[in-house]
């Protein structure tokens, strides 16, 4: 027997896989009834494969759309956990930082530039809140390694702190 919160975790799976059917058919309906523009993100780029090849090396449907969907949330997942939890640890470490943040949150919520449910192209628009997540996912990437860098031959200046060659 597995522990409770195993299970919980595991009946999550379940919930994606609907959650990306529910995707795939909300975006289908969108574009044949024509009340949506052409949305430059992966669905769409997925959904421009469908075809119905005999070849199976070709074939690519629906359902793969689905699967391909559900497979970059789960993919995605343990990233955007490292990610969050930089995001909050530098937040609550730094209270005049979350103060700041706060205010631009609240007062997006107040002229109407936020609702919920919160959409990433409203959430980009506020740029005190992209300069925290950025940062955060600078001071601590989500990545198991860091992302080397090569100083130019000669040494460089940045931001007044001089960094020697190599």
């Amino acid at each position: 027997m597995i522990f409770p919160e195993t299970r919980t975790g595991a009946k999550g799976f379940f919930d994606v896989v609907t959650q990306s059917h529910k995707a795939v058919a909300q975006r289908l309906n969108e574009v044949r009834s024509g009340k949506t523009k052409t949305k430059h993100d992966m669905l769409t780029k997925l959904l421009d494969l469908v075809n119905d090849s005999p070849d199976p090396k070709v074939r690519f449907t629906i359902l793969d759309v689905t699967a391909e969907l559900w497979t970059m949330i789960w993919a995605g997942s343990d990233t955007t956990a490292i990610a969050l939890t930089s995001i909050f640890y530098h937040l609550h470490k730094r209270p005049e930082t979350l103060a700041k943040l706060r205010e631009e949150v609240d007062h997006a919520f107040y002229t109407g530039a936020l609702s919920y449910p919160l959409r990433y192209y409203d959430c980009v628009k506020l740029p005190y809140l992209h300069s925290v997540v950025r940062e955060a996912m600078r001071m601590h990437s989500s990545l198991g390694t860091g992302l080397p860098r090569l100083v130019p031959k000669g040494g460089a200046e940045i931001c007044g702190t001089f960094f020697p060659e190599g």
